[in-house]
Order: structure tokens, then sequence, then C-alpha cells
């Protein structure tokens, strides 16, 4: 979808595509780099780089994050301060992609928590394999709605 030379071209003036109304702020971007990437509205990025990448709504992508070849679905909701105080006690990521995460090759559901370095990468002929936060299938990685990744980690 985000390729210049896509076969499917959501621009087309006589075939306008519509979304309804969702009344979010601008998507903010500092010092990121987007390339063949489609960012949707409410995003916060922060120094990251982002490639060959749909980024849908409310998504929070910490700095030093690489995204490449992946779908990051976004976030039904934005934390309150008294949600990121009580997920710090708990010891749980905020929603989001944390600082110096990489991801590869992945679809990330709604909702995701993916803490700080962690790394998602599709592996060619990887075995198909599943646990609570994660599925693998096809070469590429699949964190469900609502999964949350611990800090570190390495899928």
């Amino acid at each position: 979808m985000a390729s210049p030379k896509r076969l499917f071209d959501i621009y087309i003036p006589g075939r306008p595509i519509y979304s309804r109304a969702r009344f979010l702020p601008a998507s903010e971007v500092q010092g990121a780099h987007l390339d063949h990437t489609l960012l949707a509205d409410g995003c916060r990025v922060a120094e990251a780089d982002i490639r060959d990448a749909v980024i849908g709504l409310r998504s929070l992508i910490g700095p030093k994050t690489q995204i490449r070849s992946s779908i990051i679905m976004g976030a039904d909701y934005y934390e309150t301060e008294v949600n990121r105080a009580e997920n710090k006690r708990l010891g749980r990521p905020e929603i989001g992609i944390g600082e110096g995460t990489v991801i590869e090759g992945a679809i990330v559901d709604k909702n995701a928590r993916i803490g700080r370095n962690v790394h998602i990468r599709h592996i060619p002929n990887r075995s198909d394999s599943e646990t609570d936060n994660w599925v693998a299938r096809d070469d590429l990685v699949f964190i469900p709605k609502d999964a949350a990744i611990d800090d570190d980690t390495v899928i």
C-alpha cells in the first residue's frame, strides 16, 4: 500500500476512498525518517526509521525505533497518566512501540504494548509457533490485540 508502484491506488480522484471522521489531532513526527510509509491520524513518532510500513491510528513510536515491511494497527485510545502510572507499577509496557525496538515483517494489532529494545523479525522458513503474546506463521510475526511484549524480548 505504501509503495510508489502499488497495485491498488487509493488516490484516484474519480474513485475516492472515504473513512469515518475520527476527530483526532494531526500526527506529530519529530526527527524521524519515513520512506514508503502511510501514517494515520493521531500518531506520535519520535526519531524513528520507518520504511515500507502502514502506521495506524494513535500509534506511539518511541525514539531509535526501526520498523520495516510491517503493519502497526495503532490503538483504540490514548492512555491517561493514571494508566501509565499503573502500567509502570505492574512492570507492563505502555501502549505503543518502545525505544530502541526493531520490527521487521510483522503485523502488530491494536493496543499492543511493545517494550524497549524488543526485536521482532520475520525469519525465512521459520517453523510456525505460537505463544500468548505472538504468533509466527508463513514467515511473518503477528502480535495480537492487547498483547504485551516485555523489554529486551527477541522474537
